[in-house]
């Protein structure tokens, strides 16, 4: 098509306007893009994989493993050791120190089983090279023989156990009581709690407990057995001398009587008055009552 003069200048403000959108799509890309690697940045793009007990039979199962691009070849005749060893699923990483050379994202893989692969020898590369990166750099690594094959799993959503409550009853620590599922039986707390085996004595409160973490009870105490708590008054948390697995218990040391004055009004009868008398209420005290006096022998 042949333009004429006249027509020139319209077609040159075309290509004008035709340049900066184009200009303007492209930068829209770009920042699409660096968006998209911030967001992969932060993102479950990385594998952690755990070393399990697999409940699966011991046996083998036979495969040929195609790999989607090269260098890397179809292995075939492959066996599979059952049962599986790791249990990999998507996770991401946080504070890393030094911080990552490179920023590299990638697809939010799901769960993965990672089995023992064993292949024929002409599956191995022979130290071919490969140039790949990730946050920690680029490098050249030297392919040898396949040694995992992770497969996709799917993980079972746990049925929540459902609590019941009574209707109109919401089970909360009453001051000066104990906590919900927690009694005392005069000697010990009794009861079981989510954090602990058993329910336990906080002397600063004076009642049972279900302590916040799970290792505040004296078995499990491992930095000091002076902070373990134990599960009734008057036991302390001592090192254990016969310790194995087990360095803390729990001792009753032997009770030293109260003097009758210092006794905990109104229970007035753990005082001690001696062997002739014993610890009385007064009604607003304790204290010694006389002794009997012993009747006289008849003649």
């Amino acid at each position: 098509m042949i333009f004429g003069p006249d027509e020139l200048p319209v077609l040159e403000d075309a290509m004008k306007t035709i340049h900066a959108v184009t200009l303007g799509c492209v930068a829209a890309v770009a920042l699409g893009f660096a968006s998209s690697l911030s967001a992969q940045s932060s993102s479950f793009d990385h594998l952690e994989c755990y070393e399990i007990k697999d409940t699966l039979d011991r046996s083998t199962a036979t495969t040929d493993v195609i790999p989607d691009v090269p260098p890397f070849v179809a292995a075939l005749g492959c066996k599979i050791g059952l049962p599986a060893r790791e249990y990999c699923t998507r996770s991401a990483k946080e504070n890393l120190q030094p911080p990552p050379a490179a920023t590299v994202g990638g697809d939010e893989p799901g769960d993965y089983f990672c089995y023992r692969l064993a292949c024929p020898r002409d599956s191995d590369l022979h130290r071919a090279p490969l140039e790949s990166g990730d946050q920690f750099g680029r490098r050249t690594v030297l392919l040898r023989m396949p040694r995992r094959l992770c497969v996709p799993a799917t993980r079972a959503t746990p049925t929540p156990t459902p609590t019941v409550t009574p209707t109109g009853a919401t089970p909360t620590a009453t001051p000066g009581g104990h906590d919900p599922g927690c009694s005392f039986d005069g000697t010990e707390c009794q009861g079981f709690c989510n954090t602990a085996n058993r329910c336990l004595w906080e002397p600063n409160q004076q009642r049972c407990v279900c302590p916040p973490v799970f290792d505040a009870d004296c078995d499990h105490a491992i930095v000091s057995c002076g902070g373990g708590l134990c599960y009734g008054p008057g036991q302390v948390c001592q090192p254990n001398p016969q310790a194995t697995a087990q360095l803390c218990g729990c001792i009753a040391p032997t009770a030293t009587p109260r003097p009758c004055n210092n006794a905990l009004f109104p229970q007035c009868g753990s005082g001690d008055c001696g062997p002739i008398s014993h610890c009385f209420n007064f009604g607003s005290f304790c204290g010694c009552e006389p002794p009997t006096p012993t009747p006289a022998a008849t003649p």
